[in-house]
């Protein structure tokens, strides 16, 4: 997938320019861990950096993130020492089934295309255990295709979701929707970093 050249080659920029958008995902993340057992284990899929991998380890979880890009991981190590890290494919996930509470996947939907969109979802429930908590953020949109990202001078492959499209890829692998929450397509942070 082309998208990893682009990770790869943006990954230190990306970790500078990302380090300090976590503040949009403190509620949901708060959500999401009150409903974890303590010092349970949480995969942050499509990890990137290792932002929220840093955060959600601090908090005394067991968290592996997995990104597809090594230079992303490269970095996640070193700013998030308490957490294990793996280069890994998520349509690939190599884990055993049951055996995560919960799956964090901040936007990552965003650079899979749909036709693999299911077979991601599917493999997400199969590793969780039974209920197990999935957090998953996407951008709200109706296509999918390579954009021209200013932020980094690159192109970048985006999917984007409407809630019932991304409603039914959930509910089509098992998963019971708790909650809804749907980033705009040109989300206000997105804007003051470009």
């Amino acid at each position: 997938m082309k998208n990893i050249d682009t990770y790869d080659k943006t990954a230190q920029d990306f970790y500078e320019k990302t380090k300090d958008m976590a503040k949009f995902t403190d509620e949901q993340r708060n959500e999401f861990l009150n409903l974890i057992p303590k010092n349970g284990k949480i995969l942050d899929l499509a990890c990137g950096p290792g932002r929220d991998a840093k955060i959600i380890s601090e908090q005394g979880y067991q968290v592996s993130g997995v990104d597809f890009s090594e230079n992303m991981i490269k970095i996640a190590k070193t700013i998030a020492p308490k957490a294990e890290f793996k280069v890994m494919d998520m349509t690939k996930l190599d884990f055993p089934d049951n055996f995560f509470d919960g799956v964090w996947f901040n936007a990552g939907i965003l650079t899979v295309e749909k036709k693999f969109a299911q077979e991601v979802i599917s493999k997400i429930f199969k590793i969780l255990k039974p209920k197990g908590i999935l957090f998953i953020n996407a951008k709200e949109g109706t296509t999918e295709g390579w954009e021209f990202y200013k932020r980094y001078n690159t192109k970048r492959f985006y999917a984007y979701y409407q809630q019932d499209e991304l409603k039914n890829l959930l509910e089509n692998s098992n998963f019971k929707v708790l909650r809804f929450y749907i980033r705009p397509q040109h989300a206000h942070h997105d804007q003051t970093l470009d």
